[in-house]
This record gives structure tokens, sequence and C-alpha cells, in this order.
């Protein structure tokens, strides 16, 4: 009976030492229990008008990030999210209005910043159809403050003007000798991205040695 209950207590003092070695027994975490890192408070719904200059122009408008659309989880602490932006226009009517966003402050970056907003006519206020979106360390604190924003007032091509650079491609200001432009179409606005001119070419054309009498292959950066 002795015997028994000897190896019996000597069981349970190895059993507790590998509890005190793992941080276990006591409920009060030990030196080798794990956390996950504490994250800083997520980025707002939205967030407040900033006023943005509009390049070469005197024109001001507030913009800011509007409706949350998503939110997704891409890293242990790092997360993506959709913005619609909130456009309120100034005293001056504009056309073809681009925003980009471009910086964010401490753990933020700019995933996709470029919204093409369109006409905003004077005080008008728009959602543009595009979306923002940023990647947050969520062990920094997302600083709304620390928005960074351009504003382009587009010039929108035309047809004339889009078919005309393949005209000139021999003008060495526009095109160096060795580009080709094959075709330029006007395209229509569509999400982010404004009217454009859609140009397909190539770029430093040459004809590599005969494979074959009389057979040989061309080549060229499209």
């Amino acid at each position: 009976m002795n015997r028994i209950h000897s190896s019996s207590h000597a069981l349970a003092i190895v059993a507790a030492a590998l509890l005190a070695a793992c941080g276990g027994g006591s409920g009060t975490g030990g030196a080798g229990t794990s956390s996950e890192p504490a994250l800083a408070p997520g980025v707002p719904e939205a967030t407040a008008l900033q006023s943005v200059p509009v390049t070469d122009s005197s024109a001001v408008v507030q913009i800011s990030l509007g409706e949350k659309i998503s939110e997704t989880r891409v890293g242990r602490t790092v997360f993506d999210y959709v913005y619609k932006l909130s456009i309120s226009g100034g005293s001056q009517a504009l056309k073809g209005l681009v925003a980009k966003l471009s910086g964010g402050g401490a753990g933020t970056t700019v995933v996709q910043g470029s919204v093409y907003i369109g006409d905003l006519a004077t005080g008008q206020n728009a959602t543009p159809a595009g979306t923002v979106t940023i990647r947050q360390d969520r062990t920094s604190a997302f600083d709304p403050n620390a928005l960074a924003w351009t504003l382009n007032a587009f010039q929108s091509p035309s047809t004339a003007t889009c078919a005309g650079l393949a005209a000139n491609v021999g003008e060495t200001a526009l095109f160096p000798s060795t580009v080709g432009i094959t075709s330029a179409t006007l395209v229509a606005a569509s999400g982010n991205t404004p009217e454009r001119c859609n140009v397909l070419g190539v770029i430093a054309p040459r004809v590599g040695e005969a494979s074959s009498p009389g057979v040989s292959q061309s080549y060229a950066i499209k």
C-alpha cells in the first residue's frame, strides 16, 4: 500500500511541474501564454469633409470617405476597407473632375485611390459610382485627418483629337521614332475610369534573324 501511495505522490509532483512549466493550472497565464496583438479602433463608417483645392484652378471642393461598402481581413492585423466618396461642390462649376487618394498616415496603404467624379455644378453634392480601397494595419490607429487628396479637372478628349494621335505618330514631340501607333479610339467613361483614348501600338519593332531560308520573325513590344 505504501509503495502505491508513493508512486501516486511522485506522479502528482511531475504533473504539477508540467502544468507550471506550461503556465497552466492557475488561470492567471504564465510566461508561455500567447496573446493576440492589441488592435487600435477600426476605421470610421465615414469621415468629415475636407476642403481640397482643384489643381491649376482657384476652385475648392469638399471630399470625404462616405459609405463604407465592405471590410475584409487580409492579414492577422490588416484589413481592406472599400468606401464610396461624398463630394460637395464649391462656388465654381467643374467639368470631368477626377479625385485621387494618395496617402493616409501611419499603417494606411491606398490600394485603389482614383475615382472619376464627372461634372460638378456649383454647390452640388455627389456620390460617384467608383470606390476607393484602403488597407489598414490595425496595430496603428487610423487617422482620417491624414488622408491626402488631389483633385484634377479632366480634359475630355474628342473623337477627332483621339484619332489624331495615330495620324501624328511621325511627330517626335509626341512619339519617339521607335514607337508606332496602330489605333487610337475614344472610350466612354466607366466605373473608376474617365472617358479616355485607348491607344494601341508597338515599341521598337524589328525583324529577327531568318530561322530558315526565306522565313523570319517580326518582334515588338505591344
